[in-house]
C-alpha cells in the first residue's frame, strides 16, 4: 500500500517513533530507524511457530519525506537482524519493493497496512507529528483559498487559551516516557503490567 501526502511538514523521527509505539501496543515485537529523510519501522509477531516459519520477513513501513510531502510506503520486508544499523541497509530498505504476500495472511496484512495507514493519516491531520513552525496544509488546497494565517489565542480577549492537561506516564524502572496503552517500556522492557 502506497501513499503520498502533499502539503504537508512531518518530522519523521517522531511519526516513526508513534508508529513504532503504535504497532507495540497491538502486541508486535518493533524497530525503527531514521536516516537522514528516510524512516523504517519494522513489526512482526513472536512466537514458536513464526519463528519456525517465516521468521525473518517483517510487515515495514518505509516513510520518505521532505519539505511539504511525505511518500508512505506498507509492505513486507526482511527482519533487519543487528544493533546497529548503516546508512546503507535504510537506503537498501527504502530502494528495494516491499513484497506482499499470497493467500489469506495476505487479507490479514491488507487489514493491518490499511490500519496503520489509518493511524499515519491521523497522525498528519491532527498535527501531532507536524515540524514546529511549519504549518501542515490540506491535502487538497483551494488555490484560491487565503494563505495560512496563525491566529494567537493571547491576543484575542473574546477566546480563553486551551487549559487542558494530558497525563504522561513513565516507566517505573528507568523514567522513560511511555505511550498509551504499552504494556512494556519501549527503552529497558520492564513489564507494565
Amino acid at each position: 500500500m502506497d501513499k503520498t501526502f502533499q502539503g504537508v511538514n512531518v518530522n519523521l523521527p517522531l511519526l516513526a517513533q508513534s508508529i513504532d509505539f503504535y504497532l507495540q501496543g497491538k502486541g508486535y515485537h518493533t524497530q525503527n530507524f531514521v536516516s537522514g529523510n528516510s524512516a523504517v519501522v519494522q513489526a512482526k509477531k513472536t512466537g514458536l511457530l513464526r519463528t519456525i516459519f517465516g521468521a525473518n520477513r517483517a510487515f515495514t513501513v518505509r516513510m520518505t519525506g521532505g519539505q511539504g510531502y511525505l511518500d508512505v510506503n506498507i509492505g513486507l520486508a526482511d527482519w533487519i537482524v543487528g544493533t546497529s544499523v548503516a546508512e546503507d541497509v535504510i537506503t537498501y530498505l527504502v530502494l528495494t519493493p516491499l513484497a506482499v504476500i499470497e493467500g489469506v495472511e495476505e487479507l490479514w496484512n491488507l487489514e493491518i497496512e490499511r490500519q496503520v495507514m489509518s493511524e499515519i493519516e491521523r497522525l498528519i491531520g491532527t498535527g501531532q507529528v507536524t515540524m514546529q513552525g511549519y504549518p501542515n496544509q490540506p491535502y487538497q488546497q483551494n488555490p484560491y483559498q487565503q494563505p495560512y494565517q496563525y491566529n494567537n489565542p493571547y491576543n484575542n480577549p473574546y477566546q480563553q487559551p486551551n487549559q487542558g492537561y494530558t497525563y504522561q506516564r513513565n516507566c517505573p524502572s528507568c523514567s522513560s516516557p511511555l505511550p498509551p496503552n504499552a504494556r512494556f517500556c519501549p527503552s529497558c522492557g520492564y513489564k507494565l503490567y
